[in-house]
């Protein structure tokens, strides 16, 4: 049976150095490296403040709050000051996540793709069809790109340029609504974001 113990490493003490202690004995400073042993070996596990986790990922701290909030990153430990304490998974996480976000993925997408993830030994073909009705989706969003851009030329050209704002045909368009907001699709697949 192994047995494993939680050290953590406090900052220097009145007379010099650094200390290791159990959990129970931290009573100062918040640590910054968390050690376990188990079996008797030390394996070094780095944490970071949301600050730190932030500047690595490029994804904004209110962002990783939110991640949490819905659950998409579990909640970190917290230090007893109250601090988030990010180790290498949540780092992991909030890379895949960001990935996924730049393939616009939506949020219950990630959170399936997530699920899927801690089923290792389950086939692939679930991923599969996700990646490939994500895909159609995308697929939809240009042909509606590409009319957007038709009406926006349309627009442009409807103003003379040399003229008053009260004869500018682009306001005037817009005041009377445009084809695109006409044609909605209902069935969008990020309601309101697209």
């Amino acid at each position: 049976m192994n047995v494993v113990t939680r050290l953590t490493t406090e900052p220097a003490n009145r007379f010099g150095g650094n200390r290791a202690c159990r959990d129970s004995e931290v009573t100062s400073a918040p640590p910054t490296v968390n050690l376990w042993v188990l079996s008797g070996s030390l394996r070094r596990i780095q944490t970071m403040k949301i600050g730190q986790v932030s500047k690595q990922t490029g994804v904004a701290v209110e962002t990783i709050r939110y991640y949490e909030k819905i659950g998409l990153l579990p909640e970190p430990e917290r230090e007893d000051s109250g601090y988030r304490r990010y180790g290498p998974d949540h780092l992991k996480r909030l890379l895949f996540i960001k990935r996924c976000r730049n393939l616009d993925m939506a949020q219950e997408e990630i959170r399936q793709l997530i699920g899927l993830m801690n089923q290792p030994e389950a086939g692939c073909h679930e991923v599969d069809q996700l990646l490939e009705h994500h895909l159609h989706h995308v697929q939809q969003r240009i042909v509606e790109l590409q009319a957007l851009q038709q009406e926006m030329q349309a627009l442009r050209a409807a103003c003379a340029s040399e003229g008053q704002v009260s004869e500018c045909g682009i306001l005037n368009s817009l005041k009377q609504g445009t084809k695109t907001e006409r044609a909605l699709d209902p069935d969008n697949h990020i309601p309101g974001s697209h």
